[in-house]
């Protein structure tokens, strides 16, 4: 039985998208947003809360990834309810900088914490593809000027609120899976309102991202 609405407290965001080929195999991307709202006999809707950080998040995430990425869908689902299945919503939204990519191992890393310490209230965020032009000569290790105000774009969107369609207003967390027990009902859910966030300008990686090895 579905939870009543008051009880929906915690919405989770998935992202999904595709890097194209480029002579070797092609990769998809998953980034995960975690969301927390208060008790309210507002609406809680999937497909409100979905485009709502549609909207948000999208904006300023295109503009910054490679046009060899491209979005598939986003899915929302309340994990209040171990039940709750995921309502997925249709997007298409295409990553903006023409050119070359760098490797799809590279990747923009953003560091987030709250207002407690310790490794279960920490999160990050890792997005690729990056482009070639988001590093110049003399600075190669790390993002040029415009790909850091791109990018810190993309860091101000991710930690701002999302207001739904409905009214409801939605904070960025971080979820502890260590800590929460998410599995059956009754659920436990330890997430944390975000309080900072980082920009690291030095270029990361991301391993399961690495290419097929070609002969």
């Amino acid at each position: 039985m579905p939870l009543p609405n008051n009880q929906i407290l915690n919405a989770e965001v998935i992202i999904y998208g595709s890097i194209a080929s480029a002579g070797s195999n092609q990769r998809n991307t998953v980034n995960v947003f975690h969301y927390q709202t208060t008790p309210t006999s507002l609406t809680k809707s999937h497909i409100a809360v979905a485009n709502a950080v549609q909207n948000e998040i999208m904006t300023p995430l295109q503009l910054a990834l490679n046009a060899r990425w491209i979005e598939t869908h986003i899915t929302c689902r309340f994990i209040d309810d171990a039940q709750d299945a995921p309502v997925t919503v249709t997007a298409t939204s295409p990553g903006g900088v023409v050119g070359d990519s760098m490797p799809m191992i590279n990747t923009v890393f953003l560091l987030l914490r709250t207002g407690l310490r310790g490794k279960s209230y920490r999160g990050s965020k890792k997005f690729g593809p990056i482009s070639e032009t988001d590093t110049t000569s003399g600075t190669d290790d790390i993002l040029n000027a415009a790909a850091l105000t791109r990018w810190g774009n993309v860091l101000t969107a991710v930690l701002a609120n999302v207001t739904d369609v409905n009214g409801v207003v939605w904070t960025p967390t971080v979820l502890s899976r260590k800590l929460s027990q998410l599995k059956v009902n009754p659920t436990t859910v330890v997430a944390n309102a975000i309080t900072q966030g980082l920009l690291k300008k030095s270029i990361g990686r991301l391993r399961k991202r690495e290419a097929h090895s070609v002969y």
